[in-house]
């Protein structure tokens, strides 16, 4: 019986007039020529282009400066527009120590911490408008230092973001191309050309299904990630608030990834306790959004965390995080 059906089959198939095969024919040549295109693109991926936004105290140059001196690989543009990637930087925050605050410092061992600092802050937003990364960044020597601020932020874009970013942006070029590329299938072929070459596929599709049975697609398996604290957090631009407590402008940790699959979209809590009481001090929560693969190693970065001063027998932090397990392709 099932060679009988596949006998019918295959005669409706053979039965298609030859002026519509040749049209479909066409048709499927102009498709590969195309994927080509789109295979062309992968390989050979052109850079991301960036757009730094100007700032009140004219930082934007320092960064453009930096970018261009550390070879991040991006196209700098002067127009937002032609951008696919915007990066905006807050004002530099000059934080001087007053006398009493270093002579205070010193008492407690905090010499190290007493000279005038300079922090700021950058975001970086893609065409969407979505934040794709952003990063706290604290230097000595006040505002004398701010080429060496953007150049610390040139060298984490570039070894830390645009790879992952980059990876984005020709995904969403190549599905663009295969777009492009269904359009002018359709605008070369009539509307009977397309309903044949329906009814051929779906002939085909019934042919090998009697012949050979179907087989359901094998969904891909996204395994679990599993993200831990490791290390020590380092806090920077320290101030002291309510005594005996501390208000740090920036913090930075480090995670480490030991599941076996890859984690996006790393939200985390970071909270600070005063060792001998135990009670909790300071909360402060933080993103970061690049994939992280196995046994790879990350550093977050937030703002604003209190912690306890050395009149306190010392602190201690807990970091926690979430993530979507996604996947590692």
């Amino acid at each position: 019986m099932r060679r009988i059906v596949s006998v019918a089959v295959a005669s409706l198939f053979l039965a298609a007039s030859s002026a519509s095969l040749m049209r479909i024919a066409i048709a499927l040549l102009v498709a590969s020529t195309l994927s080509q295109f789109v295979l062309a693109a992968q390989n050979n991926p052109t850079p991301a282009t960036i757009f730094v936004q100007p700032t009140d105290d004219g930082f934007q140059t320092y960064i453009v400066a930096a970018i261009v001196k550390k070879g991040v690989p991006v196209n700098v543009v002067d127009r937002e527009d032609l951008a696919t990637l915007a990066l905006s930087a807050a004002r530099v925050e000059v934080h001087q120590e007053s006398t009493g605050s270093k002579v205070l410092k010193c008492l407690f061992a905090y010499c190290a911490d007493i000279a005038d600092n300079a922090s700021t802050s950058v975001q970086l937003v893609d065409r969407e408008g979505h934040i794709v990364w952003s990063y706290a960044v604290n230097k000595g020597r006040g505002a004398k230092n701010r080429q060496s601020m953007a150049e610390a932020i040139s060298v984490s874009l570039k070894e830390r973001v645009l790879p992952s970013v980059r990876k984005r942006l020709h995904a969403s070029a190549s599905r663009r191309l295969g777009e492009s590329r269904i359009a002018v299938v359709n605008a070369l072929m009539s509307r009977k050309t397309r309903m044949d070459m329906r009814r051929s596929a779906l002939l085909i599709g019934l042919f090998a299904a009697v012949s050979c049975g179907s087989e359901s697609p094998a969904t891909p398996t996204i395994l679990p990630a599993n993200l831990a604290s490791q290390g020590n957090l380092t806090v920077q631009s320290c101030t002291a608030s309510t005594p005996p407590l501390f208000n740090c402008f920036s913090y930075t940790g480090s995670m480490r990834n030991n599941g076996s699959g890859c984690a996006g979209n790393v939200r985390g809590v970071t909270k600070t306790f005063a060792t001998s009481t135990q009670n909790q001090v300071g909360t402060s929560s933080w993103s970061y959004t690049p994939r992280v693969r196995p046994s790879e190693e990350i550093v977050y970065a937030g703002l604003n965390l209190v912690v306890p001063g050395p009149l306190t027998g010392g602190w201690f932090y807990t970091t926690t995080a979430s993530w979507d397990n996604v996947s590692c392709q």
